[in-house]
C-alpha cells in the first residue's frame, strides 16, 4: 500500500473560523443534523460506564475502583449504546468520547446517537482533534469544577462532513497510523523502563558493594543489606547526620513572624527537588534557624512515597520545611551525595516501606528514620562511588531523554496528522 497525502484540488469557505476552508464537495453541517440526543433512563441492570479522555467510554471498573450506587440512583442514569458519543464534564478539555460498550452513565452527560451519514470512527478522530477541542471552549458554561458544555448551543455548531465512503477511508487510515504510533510508544516506554531499572541496579550495587569486585566481604548484620566490603562500617543514621522534621503548617502571623517559602512532600522528588508550586507560611525567629534548608542538605519525604530523597541545591534563595519533610544534614566526615544515592537505593528496594507505620497512612517518623542502618565506607570511597554513579547515570539519562523526546515527537506528529486529515487540509491518495 503506497499512500500519499496532498491537498484537495478545490476548496471553499466553511463559514466557521476554526475550520477554515474545506474541500468543495464536503458539507459544513450542524451537529443537530448529524446526531440525535439520547435521554433513555431506567436500565439499572446495565454496567456502569466512565468517560475517559484516553480510553473513550469504558466500564467504570476498568477505569477506577468499583463504586456502590443505590438502585434508585441507577434508575436515573442515562443509557449509552456502543458507538454513541458522550459529552462529559471534561469534554471541553479533552474532546468528545466514543462509547466502546453498552451501559449507563451520569445523567449530567449528553449522549449523542450518530445518524446514517455519520461514520463513528471518523468522528471519533474529529472530536479529539486539536481544532475541535479549542472550539469546544466557546460552548462552556459554569466556573471551575462546575464547567460543562452547553449542548443547546453546541448542537448548532458546524462540523465538516465528507461523503460516508470518504469518512471510512480517513478513519481506516488514521486507525492504522494510531496503531503504529501506539506500538512505537509502547516499545519506547519499555526501553525507558529497562533503562530506569538499569540505573537502579547500578546505584544499588555501587552503594552496597562498592567498586572493587575483589574486595573481601563480611556479613553486615543487617538482613536487607547482606554482605558488604569487610572494611566498611554500619552505623545508625543518627550517628552520621542531624535530623530535623519540619514545622506544622501555620497560616497566621502570630506576631513578629516571617512569611517564607517552605517545602512539602510534593516538592520532594527522587534525587532532585521539584521546585514548582512552592508555598509560603509563617515562621518565628527561632523556627527560621531550625527549619532553614542549606545547600547540600538531604530532604526525605515523611509521608506519601515515604523516604523519597533529594538534595537541596539552593533552587531558590531561601527556603524552609513543613512537617511532611525531614531535613538530614550529613556530618563532615561523610559525603552527603553518597547518602543521597544510598537512600535512593533502599527506597527502591522497599526498605522504607517495610519500616514505616502503615496502620492507616504510611509515615516515616523521625524516631524510625534516625534508627535506619547506614553503610559507612571511607569518605574517599564515598566520593569515588558517587563519581561512578553519576558518570553511569548521565549516560542512561541521556538515552532516556532521547526516548522521551521521540515519544513526544510521535505524539505531536499523530495529533497534527489527525487534524490535517479530518479537516480536509490533505487528501489520502492510495496509488
Amino acid at each position: 500500500m503506497n499512500i500519499r497525502l496532498k491537498p484537495y484540488k478545490k476548496y471553499k469557505d466553511s463559514g466557521v473560523e476554526w475550520l477554515g476552508k474545506i474541500p468543495t464537495y464536503w458539507q459544513p453541517t450542524k451537529i443537530k443534523h448529524l446526531f440525535k440526543e439520547r435521554s433513555q433512563k431506567g436500565y439499572p441492570q446495565e454496567p456502569l460506564l466512565a468517560a475517559t479522555q484516553t480510553k473513550g467510554v469504558v466500564p467504570k471498573e476498568m477505569y477506577e475502583n468499583r463504586t456502590v450506587v443505590a438502585v434508585n440512583d441507577l434508575q436515573n442514569l442515562k443509557l449509552v449504546e456502543k458507538g454513541d458519543f458522550v459529552i462529559s464534564l471534561r469534554s471541553f478539555q479533552g474532546g468528545i468520547e466514543i462509547a466502546h460498550y453498552r451501559g449507563i452513565i451520569s445523567p449530567a452527560y449528553t449522549i449523542m446517537i450518530p445518524k446514517k451519514m455519520v461514520d463513528g470512527q471518523y468522528f471519533k478522530f474529529l472530536f479529539k482533534s486539536k481544532g475541535l477541542i479549542e472550539n469546544l471552549n466557546i460552548y462552556v458554561t459554569g466556573i471551575r469544577q462546575g464547567q460543562n458544555i452547553d449542548y443547546s448551543k453546541f448542537r448548532n455548531s458546524i462540523m465538516p462532513l465528507p461523503p460516508v465512503s470518504e469518512q471510512k477511508v480517513i478513519a481506516d487510515f488514521l486507525n492504522r497510523k494510531t496503531e503504529q504510533a501506539n506500538t512505537f510508544i509502547e516499545k519506547q516506554t519499555r526501553v525507558i523502563e529497562l533503562l530506569e531499572e538499569q540505573k537502579k541496579a547500578i546505584i544499588n550495587k555501587a552503594v552496597t558493594k562498592g567498586l572493587n569486585p575483589d574486595a573481601p566481604m563480611k556479613d553486615s548484620g543487617v538482613e536487607w543489606l547482606g554482605e558488604i566490603p569487610a572494611h566498611w562500617e554500619v552505623r545508625k543514621l543518627k550517628f552520621i547526620g542531624k535530623i530535623v522534621l519540619g514545622k506544622m503548617l501555620c497560616s497566621n502571623d502570630l506576631g513578629g513572624y516571617h512569611y517564607k517559602h517552605y517545602l512539602k512532600s510534593k516538592n520532594i522528588g527522587w534525587i532532585n527537588v521539584i521546585a514548582t508550586n512552592i508555598d509560603k507560611m509563617w515562621f518565628s525567629n527561632h523556627e527560621l534557624k531550625l527549619y532553614k534548608v542549606e545547600k547540600g542538605d538531604l530532604l526525605l519525604s515523611e509521608g506519601g512515597e515515604v523516604g523519597k530523597t533529594c538534595i537541596w541545591e539552593n533552587e531558590i534563595e531561601e527556603c524552609y520545611i513543613q512537617n511532611s519533610v525531614h531535613k538530614v544534614t550529613i556530618d563532615k566526615n561523610n559525603y552527603n551525595k553518597f547518602y543521597l544515592y544510598y537512600f535512593y537505593s533502599i527506597g527502591h528496594t522497599g526498605v522504607f516501606k517495610a519500616i514505616v507505620n502503615q496502620v492507616s497512612i504510611a509515615h516515616l517518623t523521625r524516631e524510625k528514620l534516625k534508627e535506619i542502618e547506614c553503610i559507612v565506607p571511607t569518605k574517599e570511597e564515598q566520593q569515588q562511588i558517587v563519581t561512578h554513579i553519576e558518570t553511569q547515570a548521565a549516560k542512561i539519562d541521556q538515552a532516556i531523554d532521547k526516548a522521551e523526546k521521540e515519544i513526544t515527537l510521535v505524539k505531536e506528529y499523530l495529533q497534527s496528522l489527525i487534524y490535517h486529515v479530518v479537516t480536509g487540509r490533505v487528501k489520502i491518495i492510495d496509488n
